[in-house]
């Protein structure tokens, strides 16, 4: 919603005492991409999709969401990219997507897109974002997460005004609703009944 809402543009203009209205696209016409359709991508794709957005989505197989159109695997990355004005990255880090926010993938993107990382900070090569950013491929980035963490001080991102920062603050957990998760899984493995959210070895999530 920062970008849809020319939240970034008018920060700029702020600093320029610049009063000037802009012109969203409608929402209807705002395409927003979701990198990964687990349980968080699905959720945040249907809730975008029910607001309005056009809503797409990558993953590893085909999903079924009600108002997402799904992609799947290698072959249908590169057409799922040039739609996106907004990319959401929610994939899980395995070998396959580590690194997959690089420059050959961001250039896929239509001139002008806006990337927002909330999955794992090895998804992303920091110099290639700055290079999208400094050629205007993107027009601007959202980063909770990072390769090194806290981030370190005389990291570039920090004065990078394309870039707004929060420090892998996009989903705290919460004691309250954890501590129930744990004691039901650990009642579940005591009674020897299958665990519930397991991660699956081979496939890293």
């Amino acid at each position: 919603m920062y970008y849809f809402r020319d939240f970034d543009i008018y920060k700029a203009q702020q600093y320029q005492s610049n009063w000037k209205q802009q012109s969203p696209k409608a929402i209807a016409h705002t395409t927003i991409g979701v990198m990964g359709l687990g349980k968080l991508g699905e959720y945040s794709a249907s809730k975008f999709s029910k607001i309005g957005f056009n809503v797409i989505g990558w993953s590893r197989t085909q999903k079924t969401i009600t108002g997402v159109k799904s992609y799947a695997s290698d072959r249908q990355l590169g057409e799922f990219l040039s739609q996106v004005d907004i990319l959401i990255c929610l994939l899980p880090l395995t070998n396959e997507t580590r690194g997959i926010l690089n420059l050959e993938n961001i250039n896929k993107l239509p001139f002008g897109a806006c990337l927002v990382n909330v999955a794992r900070g090895e998804h992303l090569i920091d110099e290639d974002l700055i290079t999208a950013l400094n050629e205007g491929q993107l027009r601007g980035a959202c980063l909770d997460v990072f390769r090194e963490e806290p981030l370190s001080q005389m990291h570039p991102f920090w004065q990078k005004n394309k870039i707004l920062l929060t420090p892998h603050c996009s989903s705290i957990t919460d004691p309250n609703s954890v501590a129930p998760q744990i004691l039901k899984n650990y009642r579940l493995m005591k009674s020897g009944q299958a665990l519930m959210n397991q991660v699956d070895a081979f496939r890293g999530y």
